[in-house]
């Protein structure tokens, strides 16, 4: 037996199934449409005990909490449904017949073998993809040849609340995605009737989890394995109504004359079962349903053809104004960045400018010192001017005097050339001395630093001795005491190695 890898065809598909085992495993298969709380439905069976495959798809935003279900499985699905025409989100029947040609027996020995790789070994297991809905039989097949015993359980939600899910995530027209959501459950309901079966939806999933639960156990005959206290707090969590974004009450499609007959008829079939039971009557108007809709197709989906090509026409159009608005967003914002850049210019222009008037204010403050000392020097030059026409006067009366006073005028003039050279030498010594206290710090900091260190050092040093002070005195006290308890015969030799050891001898 080949086990195909992730994502590739097995070399073996012309490989016939095997018979169906006679020791049953058992296998929930989930069987809802897209967005109809199957995740919800699966992570609850998980949760009480049941197996997910081997290779599950990794959480979504759309799903945060998980899908539940075998990315391998899935993409085989949809191979399935290209080899039949078709697609997850086709609302028309599959070909009448596909499955028993020689092409889909073929797909049914990989089935039985993607089912026994990813549920490998496993007593009770969950098996979800919504595709299934459309292909039930053939999986029911491929379940039975891989040996387990196939408990289906079909889910339904609120329509509206799928086709505004759908809408929200795929982009897919509300009226569209009722045709999906009826075709998912029509056929998956008229592919397991007549077996065991539980009908619950999504609300009864999230308001009354445990009654499901109940019921489950009561329709397949078996107890599941975690169906306790402790598992009830995790799924509680599990199942909080913050992940529901759209919210439709029953009558929004019962009591709505807008809608299909067909999806009020199916909806009403569906939740009578789910909150009471299973009437047989309500079989010929389902396949009434059925039949009228798959008649009905082909006019269906001539409406769709043109729709298509509307909506193509439309995304067209939405791609060239998505790139002209793409473009236009990245002129402005260069030309956001070039207003940036020219502000930043400008404020650094205003700081420059503001360095600049605050430099020139100083500038006039200084000039206006100046001009005070300039004042100053001005009238005391006057007044030495002053003085000097009176000493002319008095000169003329004492010339001895004057010169007399004016060679200690210059005498005193030398002397102060000599003091303002002598002050010159004394700052630059007084520099210098600065300089070599500054030194001198430095290094009285280092012999500080220095003389702590040797200080640690010696005391780390005393307390070593101290300690080996002690050890000897200790070891000399068991020594005595050994003496003092032993033979000296016996001791003898321990003496003489003391003795060595301490130097005696």
């Amino acid at each position: 037996m080949a086990n195909a890898k992730d994502g590739d065809r097995p070399m073996t598909t012309a490989e016939p199934a095997r018979p169906e085992s006679p020791v049953k495993r058992h296998i929930f298969l989930v069987l809802g449409m897209h967005r109809s709380g199957t995740s919800a439905l699966s992570g609850l069976l998980h949760h009480l005990g049941c197996r997910l495959p081997l290779h599950p798809m990794p959480a979504s935003e759309a799903n945060p909490r998980g899908h539940f279900e075998s990315e391998r499985l899935r993409r085989f699905n949809d191979r399935l449904l290209a080899d039949c025409g078709s697609k997850w989100n086709d609302w028309r029947p599959l070909p009448a017949g596909w499955f028993r040609s020689p092409e889909g027996q073929a797909r049914l020995g990989e089935a039985r073998d993607l089912l026994l790789a990813e549920f490998d070994g496993t007593a009770l297991a969950v098996l979800k993809d919504p595709r299934i809905c459309r292909m039930t039989p053939f999986w029911q097949e491929a379940i039975a040849a891989a040996g387990f015993r196939a408990m289906p359980v079909l889910t339904f939600r609120n329509p509206l609340e799928v086709a505004q899910s759908l809408n929200r995530r795929d982009k897919i027209d509300s009226a569209e995605g009722l045709l999906i959501w009826l075709r998912h459950l029509l056929d998956a309901e008229a592919a397991t009737r007549g077996a065991p079966r539980q009908i619950t939806s999504y609300e009864q999933i999230l308001a009354n989890w445990a009654g499901v639960t109940a019921a489950l156990q009561k329709t397949f005959d078996l107890s599941l394995p975690r169906f306790d206290a402790d598992a009830a707090r995790t799924i509680e969590d599990f199942l909080g109504p913050e992940l529901r974004h759209h919210v439709e009450g029953a009558a929004r499609v019962t009591d709505n004359p807008a809608l299909l007959d067909w999806v009020r008829d199916t909806y009403r079939v569906l939740e009578r079962w789910s909150m009471k039971s299973e009437r047989k009557a309500d079989h010929a108007l389902l396949d009434r349903v059925r039949s009228e809709f798959d008649a009905a197709v082909p006019a269906f989906a001539a409406l769709a053809s043109l729709n298509d090509q509307r909506r193509r026409s439309l995304q067209d159009k939405v791609a060239t104004l998505t790139e002209t608005l793409q473009n236009h967003k990245v002129t402005a914002e260069r030309l956001q960045v070039e207003m940036s850049v020219a502000r930043q210019a400008w404020e650094n222009a205003q700081a420059a400018q503001a360095g600049a008037e605050d430099r020139a204010s100083a500038a006039t403050a200084e000039l206006a010192a100046l001009h005070d000392r300039l004042s100053e020097r001005e009238s005391a030059l006057a007044q030495r001017r002053h003085e000097a026409d009176q000493a002319t006067l008095r000169a003329e009366e004492a010339e001895r005097a004057r010169m007399a006073a004016e060679t200690r005028n210059n005498e005193l003039l030398a002397k102060s050339l000599k003091q303002m050279q002598e002050m010159g030498r004394l700052a630059d010594l007084a520099g210098q001395t600065r300089q070599d206290l500054e030194e001198l710090r430095q290094r009285h900091l280092e012999g500080e630093a220095m003389r702590r260190t040797l200080e640690a050092r010696l005391q780390a040093r005393d307390a070593a001795d101290r300690a080996l002070e002690a050890e000897r005195a200790r070891l000399e006290a068991e020594i005595n005491a050994l003496r003092s308890s032993t033979s000296w015969r016996l001791t003898a030799p321990l003496r003489t190695v003391v003795d060595r050891l301490r130097g005696n001898r």
